[in-house]
């Protein structure tokens, strides 16, 4: 980051010597430099950062006809450089925000900056995981499947685990109960989860419930009794879910006749 602000200042030097058309570009640049600085919020880091994209693409079209080449080319790389700021600005500005904070970041910078480098997993999963803790189920799901197919974060196995869990729970706890789908992500996620009780002890849970469900609707015993042994493995995980695995084990055993 130090490296990317020197350069910035660097080529604003460079562009000292262009027209003042590109002033309201570093004067917004500047403060929005200040604004991530001084942790001024993220609504003005939102405003600034939306005023620099607009200002960097107006600077970044073809030369005119009487400008200096040199200069220009030094102009056209200053854009660039301040857009990729404004980048960095609204990520950042998702980090560790509360979950309508942190979508909205995530969304202005989709729809500023599509190909950003900052859309990792990593970025999706933080919007994911707010709006979880948000209790917005269906966009918690959505940016996990983005997550799935976005460029890789620092630790792609474990964040592909993760985005996998977050479909799966939402899908087995939304009022369709699509246990179809809890099944598949859920699956998907256990080697990447295990260890990690606070989120291996909820996906047997769900697991348990969908595969037992499953399997009575399809009438496939095998199916169901799956489904307990799901349950049986979340009774031995510590967590909020270790007590009702335990009682809903009993309960489908019962159903099925069995001790």
């Amino acid at each position: 980051m130090k490296v990317m602000i020197t350069t910035i200042a660097a080529l604003a030097m460079l562009c000292a010597t262009l027209p003042a058309a590109d002033d309201a570009l570093q004067t917004n640049s500047d403060a929005l430099r200040a604004a991530v600085d001084g942790k001024k919020g993220a609504a003005e880091i939102k405003r600034l950062s939306i005023a620099v994209f607009a200002d960097a693409k107006k600077q970044m079209g073809p030369a005119p006809a009487d400008a200096d080449k040199e200069n220009w080319d030094a102009h056209v790389k200053y854009a660039q450089q301040v857009s990729e700021y404004a980048e960095y600005a609204l990520y950042s500005a998702s980090v560790g925000a509360p979950a309508a904070t942190a979508i909205d970041m995530i969304s202005t910078l989709e729809a500023q900056a599509p190909k950003s480098k900052y859309l990792t997993q990593d970025a999706y999963l933080v919007v994911a995981n707010a709006a979880m803790t948000g209790q917005q189920g269906d966009r918690a799901a959505a940016f996990a499947r983005r997550s799935l197919t976005a460029p890789k974060g620092a630790k792609p196995d474990q964040a592909t685990a993760q985005a996998h869990y977050i479909i799966g729970v939402v899908a087995a706890t939304s009022a369709k109960k699509d246990y179809a789908t809890a099944d598949k992500e859920l699956r998907a996620s256990l080697t990447g989860i295990k260890g990690i009780p606070a989120m291996e002890g909820p996906a047997y849970f769900f697991l348990g419930e969908a595969d037992y469900t499953l399997g009575r609707q399809g009438m496939d015993r095998a199916q169901a009794d799956q489904g307990i042994q799901f349950l049986v493995k979340c009774s031995l995980i510590p967590g909020q879910y270790q007590a009702s695995a335990v009682t809903e084990a009993k309960r489908m055993k019962t159903e099925l006749g069995e001790k």
